[in-house]
């Protein structure tokens, strides 16, 4: 039976796991917000802008409304 008297045992101190550096929490959050933003961004400009090469098979061959009167078809 404890008595009052008692001094209580004391465990050893563990560090918290839910302890924060709000600090770099903030930062990192940020940093990652904006490059999300800017990655977002840059892929809605992408596909507004149509950056295409010439097909360049269908002017070396033609296409089939191009042939002249001679040409025929088998």
């Amino acid at each position: 039976m404890a008595t009052p008297t008692q001094t209580p045992t004391t465990a050893p101190e563990e560090p918290d796991p839910f302890y924060y550096d709000y600090d770099t929490v903030q930062t990192v959050g940020m940093t990652l917000a904006t490059i999300l933003f800017l990655l977002g961004i840059l892929i809605i400009v992408s596909k507004k802008v149509k950056c295409r090469k010439a097909d360049s098979r269908s002017e070396r061959s033609g296409s089939i409304g191009d042939r002249g009167p001679n040409m025929q078809i088998l």
